[in-house]
This record gives structure tokens, sequence and C-alpha cells, in this order.
């Protein structure tokens, strides 16, 4: 009987506790902020790679000038597949240059998600995932409308952040150039990411065409088995495994000043893609990554003139309003439903433990920081 008054009163616990968040959530007052999300690299409909901004955005209750929340599926500029999924049918919803001063003054906030983009041949693959047909952007990269609306923006102090994969190479090289410079940038087009398993047949998410570069590039076979970072520029690839790392993952370290006016870890784990960009005094480094070598590992990324030090955040000294993340901070598969649910990222922090889980670093970093710059921006209006 004990043992099941104890599971009777989880279970109401279990339905209590989200009924009341929900409740509080629901209360809390609306704040209309004009937000422009660009994501050029959507490649699932559950949209992924800017579902925790729009988490954010909807579970701290900033709304359209309508008052309507944001809505995940729509409410941005870019890829939108179109359900059901499997069609494989499409929108391309782009910046015209017409719209351009009607965009900036209307909106407070500009974020670019992702840029990359995506190619017929990636859409259209076949049923066993093997990437079929051309190579031929569907869109990507920045281009003419997207320069001058961060330009805009940019002029008239609003706020702008943009993350991972913003300088892509498939960007028109003048645009990129000229918004490096406004963001006071170099870019290096290395990039790296955290493998918990480098064994091929273990791990899908290992590209076949990386395994191959690798084989090319040092004349060998793919060997390696445990967790690792792999780093990748062009046709060059370096491979950091347990002889050369004092831990597996990539860490976020943030000044402790920074980390208590923001309430952020100060150092944490983060297992995404990341990429390695330099910046310049107009701007102070927020946090940086830290990649934990030994002194074989150290030796290794040397010759590659990779450091092991590099700016994760970049905050503009000139513009307190612009933000670039190195990391690809916002994509994430979470609950979206939870964002309806107040405190729900402060629940989620006490069972997402496991450092391998982007996840984790949703909840306990991503979230407050994005929440603050929202907020911070909100306040500034107002």
């Amino acid at each position: 009987m004990k043992t099941l008054r104890i599971i009777l009163v989880l279970l109401v616990l279990l339905i209590l506790i989200p009924f009341a968040g929900h409740i509080l959530w629901r209360i809390e007052p609306q704040r209309q902020l004009g937000v422009i999300l660009v994501d050029k690299s959507v490649t699932d409909i559950c949209r992924s790679s800017h579902l925790p901004f729009l988490w954010t955005l909807n579970h701290f209750r900033f709304t359209k000038s309508d008052g309507k929340p944001y809505d995940l599926a729509t409410d941005y500029y870019g890829f939108l597949p179109q359900a059901p999924e499997n069609s494989r049918n499409f929108e391309v919803k782009r910046i015209r240059l017409e719209d351009i001063e009607e965009l900036s003054d209307k909106n407070d906030v500009l974020f670019y998600a992702d840029t990359k983009g995506i190619t017929y041949g990636e859409w259209f693959m076949g049923a066993s995932g093997e990437k079929k047909g051309s190579t031929i952007k569907i869109i990507g990269g920045l281009n003419q409308n997207d320069y001058f609306l961060l330009k805009s923006m940019y002029d008239k102090n609003k706020t702008v952040i943009a993350e991972h994969q913003f300088f892509s190479s498939a960007s028109d090289p003048l645009v990129l150039n000229k918004t490096a410079e406004m963001f006071k940038i170099d870019y290096s087009y290395w990039n790296g990411k955290f493998f918990p398993k480098l064994d091929t047949a273990k791990n899908p998410d290992l590209l076949p065409e990386l395994v191959a570069s690798y084989t090319k590039l040092y004349g060998k076979p793919w060997h390696f088995k445990g967790p690792g970072i792999v780093f990748i520029r062009g046709s060059r690839i370096l491979v950091l495994d347990q002889n050369d790392l004092l831990s597996p993952i990539p860490l976020i370290v943030t000044p402790k000043s920074k980390a208590a006016e923001y309430h952020l870890p100060d150092t944490i784990q983060y297992p995404g893609w990341f990429e390695i960009s330099g910046s310049g005094p107009a701007n102070e480094i927020f946090a940086e990554f830290y990649i934990p070598v030994n002194d074989s590992g150290r030796a290794r990324m040397e010759r590659e003139m990779i450091p092991v030090h590099f700016p994760a955040i970049i905050h503009s000294r000139q513009k307190q309003s612009l933000w670039y993340f190195t990391g690809d901070f916002s994509n994430c598969r979470i609950p979206y439903w939870t964002r309806k649910i107040k405190n729900w990222e402060k629940i989620s922090v006490l069972h997402s433990s496991s450092p391998q889980k982007t996840t984790n670093f949703v909840w306990r970093y991503y979230i407050p920081l994005m929440s603050k710059i929202l907020d911070d921006t909100y306040k500034r209006l107002h």
C-alpha cells in the first residue's frame, strides 16, 4: 500500500507541476518585440536549427506587434520545409530589397541562425539517406540583401545576433568581406565538433566524405574508435582522440563577472559544431572555447595553426547590441511544448546532466544568455 501511495503522489505531482507552471506562464505579461529570424539551413519539419530560439521567445512571452506568438514553422526567412516531410515540398522566403527599410524600422532584433543553406541533392535524398543529385544550392550564403538588412539594423542600433555558419563559404565573397568588417571578425573556415564515438561502424554522424578525405589526405585508413574532436577546413582534417586530449569535450569558459551578470555557469562543456574565428580590439571576448589537450594534442594543433583558446561569444564594444556566437548554439531538439510552462528551463537543468548532449548546454547556457539579451533589448526600448 505504501508503494502504491508513493506512486499515486508522484503521478499527481507529474500532472500538477506542469499544470501549475502553465497557469503561471499564462499570467505573465506579454512583451511586444519585433524579431526578424533568418535560417537558410532548415532540414526537418521540427525546425531544430532555430527551435531553442523560438522556444526562448515564446517562453519569456515576447510577441509580435499584434500580440500573437512567434510561429516556429513560418515566422522566419530562409528555407521552409512543408508537411508532410516525405513529400519533399518546400518554400523559400527571401528578404526583398524593397522591404529592407520597413523591416529595419519596425523590428528590434535581427537573428541569423544559419546561412550555410541547403542543396537540391541534400533535400531530395534517397530513402537510405544517401545524398543524390545536384550540389546546386536552393538557398544559402549571405547575399547583397542580407548585407543591406544587417547594415540598416546595425546603423539604427538594433540588436543583431549571428552564429556559426554565418560566414559560410556559400556567400558572395564581397558581401562576406563587408559583413566581416562590420562585425570586426576574422573567419578562418576551420570548423570542429566533438564525437562521442569515432568508430564509423558505431556512429552514423561521421560523414563518409569526411572519412574519405582523411584517407586521401593522410594515405592511411580511418582507425579511430573512442571519443574525440574533429577539425575540418576544406580538404584539411585534424582528428584528436584520447591520445591527444585530457578531456574529449570542448569547454566554453566565461569570466566570472559576465557569468554572474547573465546567470551562466563560468565553465561548461559544449559538444556541438563550432568554428574558429578571431576578433579585433573593437570587440570583447564575452566567452571563449578551450580545447583540453595534452602536449601531443597541443603540438598537433600548433602544426595546423589551430589555437587552443579561441572566441566562443563575441560582443561589440562599439555597438553593445551586436553579438556573434561561434558555436551552433541554436541547433537542438528540445520539447517545444514546454515553452508554455513557467521555469521549465530551471526544472530541465535538474535532469539534463549529460555533457555529451547539446540539450544540457541549451538549458544551462544558451537559454539564460539569449533571454537576457532579449530582455535587455526590450528594457532599452521601454
